[in-house]
């Protein structure tokens, strides 16, 4: 292959591992969610036959321990869920006219709108660790990425077979369509993914997962001697890329480098 020759990975981008995380984790989230409203309906009625033994108190916090445990195994939509679930129960079974959802003691008013808002508070704290739970899952597996392209160059590996490596990496690390390594400076009017991991211009749209991607987009491959080639990436519409993987995907275009540079003589042999 020349120097004149692009390699490409092209077709459509297989499910990526930590989307299928977000999804199991959502799907999860919404059976935590429905199990939790029918215990807690279940258990607010049944303590209706102990109401005067207890006390509201005593029930509204193992109502609260509910919406806890449901926050802390479902996550923000399961504790959401439960705390809405918990404060219309209470108000229900245990205030004041019983059995209607109109609430006449000020003291009741003030649990329902604690079970509420208590719920509320626990859902996102539930949210943010599965959020660092997931980043550091993340940060893992571009880790590994980059471990095995190392590998790979301490091995003595040939420059297509390290391309190969980047390539599939970068593709997954960003989630993308496709990507294809061109010789020479890529072209002026192509947003820019610097080193830092900031796009030039910057990026506009975000998601919850971070912000999205140019549409087309170049990585430069640069070492010693200058500018070797770039990336030309495409982006899946919609999918947020975190700082992280945006550092990660310029780190191995930067091992991309070291593999051409240091075997210039093998470039015109590779498959």
């Amino acid at each position: 292959m020349s120097w004149g020759t692009t390699w490409r990975y092209t077709g459509a981008m297989a499910d990526q591992p930590s989307d299928e995380r977000r999804d199991d984790e959502r799907t999860e989230g919404i059976g935590w969610a429905c199990a939790s409203a029918i215990a807690i309906i279940l258990v607010a009625g049944t303590l209706v036959g102990v109401r005067d033994t207890l006390g509201t108190t005593n029930i509204a916090l193992i109502l609260v321990a509910l919406v806890v445990a449901a926050a802390a195994f479902g996550g923000r939509i399961a504790g959401v869920t439960a705390a809405l679930v918990a404060a219309t129960s209470f108000n229900f079974f245990h205030t004041r006219p019983y059995l209607t959802l109109r609430v006449t003691d000020r003291e009741d008013v003030i649990t329902v709108a604690l079970l509420l808002i208590l719920g509320l508070a626990v859902g996102e704290l539930a949210l943010l660790r599965q959020r660092t739970r997931r980043e550091g899952v993340t940060q893992a597996a571009g880790a590994h990425r980059l471990e095995s392209v190392v590998a790979m160059l301490a091995s003595d590996a040939t420059v297509d077979d390290t391309w190969i490596a980047v390539r599939d990496g970068i593709v997954q690390e960003l989630g993308l369509r496709s990507a294809r390594f061109v010789p020479g400076a890529g072209a002026a009017d192509v947003p820019l993914l610097t080193r830092t991991g900031r796009v030039v211009p910057t990026l506009s749209r975000w998601t919850p997962r971070g912000f999205e991607l140019p549409e087309t987009a170049s990585i430069p491959v640069v070492a010693g001697q200058g500018v070797l080639g770039h990336v030309d990436i495409v982006a899946t519409p919609g999918r947020g890329v975190s700082l992280d993987e945006r550092r990660v995907a310029v780190a191995l275009a930067d091992l991309l480098a070291i593999a051409i540079e240091r075997s210039p003589d093998r470039i015109g042999h590779i498959s």
